[in-house]
């Protein structure tokens, strides 16, 4: 199936006017496993109403377009996300409107039967002030949609871990319900919850959303390195390598250099890279922070 070039550049979806409440922004980060422990004040401030606050990238989820793959003539089964990247202009309010925008910005042909990448963007504003709040690049690849005649050059130069040690490894446990609850913010992909189509398509089990690992790792991020303060990630992007299963453990190996960071994440029990070429960038410390932070100097240490 080769990509229609003339019909994906053309391709236009109308903005989507969206509204979220304190009950989707709670409910995302207890779908990415916050709160675990029911003691830890520092977290409370994302999975209950006190002073509550939204993490970034809770973006993933909000304003999010009608199915349009199949508009353009891609069959859904053959599309993969590879990438995403996040960068944030603004603080994502806990509840508000927003309107989102979407385009594709080009393809790149790796050849027949090669497949191809469609590279778009999405950007999220407040409706009222028609603030950008963020904007969210990512990259789909295509199996077998090559061909088309394209150039084969146009994505971003694969990000390389440095060669020392990592300067900080953590572990993340995913509750094995982890798919079941990050769905009900608006992904019901059957492949995230029911086992039997999980297996039709080749998995073990259902998987855990590429969206989810993603937030997890930011959320990571956020904890370990920002003191518990979301306004610090400045952005954060990564790609997809393989994915993850409920009940695993992510862990993230970071490496930081003042305010650039490195990362990928691995599922522990099967040894397998979920995330890789990650790196994100983190904003000074603010006057007023969110929660107790845990002092810090310099590059962290394992």
């Amino acid at each position: 199936m080769t990509l229609d070039r003339a019909k994906l550049l053309g391709w236009r979806l109308e903005d989507v006017r969206a509204s979220h409440t304190e009950r989707d922004t709670m409910l995302y980060a207890l779908g990415l496993g916050l709160s675990q422990d029911p003691f830890d004040v520092r977290e409370v401030g994302f999975t209950a109403s006190r002073d509550l606050k939204a993490l970034p990238t809770m973006a993933a989820v909000i304003a999010e377009p009608r199915p349009w793959l199949p508009e353009v003539g891609i069959d859904v089964t053959t599309a993969l996300h590879a990438s995403q990247a996040m960068h944030f202009d603004e603080t994502l309010p806990p509840s508000g409107t927003v309107r989102a925008r979407f385009r594709v910005d080009r393809l790149v042909d790796k050849g027949p039967g090669k497949g191809a990448f469609i590279v778009l963007s999405k950007e999220i504003f407040d409706d009222a002030t028609g603030t950008r709040l963020c904007r969210l690049p990512a990259t789909i690849f295509v199996r077998g949609g090559g061909g088309f005649g394209g150039s084969p050059d146009g994505l971003p130069e694969a990000v390389t871990m440095p060669a020392r040690t990592p300067d900080l490894t953590e572990d993340y446990p995913i509750d094995p319900r982890t798919a079941l609850i990050y769905r009900l913010s608006g992904d019901y992909n059957p492949l995230h919850a029911d086992p039997l189509v999980a297996r039709a398509a080749g998995f073990d089990g259902p998987i855990v959303h590429g969206f989810c690992t993603f937030g997890i790792a930011g959320w990571v991020l956020i904890k370990a390195l920002c003191g518990y303060d979301p306004r610090r990630l400045a952005s954060i992007e990564a790609r997809f390598s393989a994915p993850l299963y409920p009940g695993e453990t992510l862990r993230l190996a970071i490496w930081q250099d003042g305010s650039e960071i490195r990362f990928e994440g691995r599922a522990v029990e099967r040894d397998v890279l979920v995330l890789s070429g990650g790196q994100a960038a983190l904003r000074p410390r603010v006057s007023r922070s969110p929660g107790p932070r845990r002092s810090r100097s310099g590059p962290v240490l394992p």
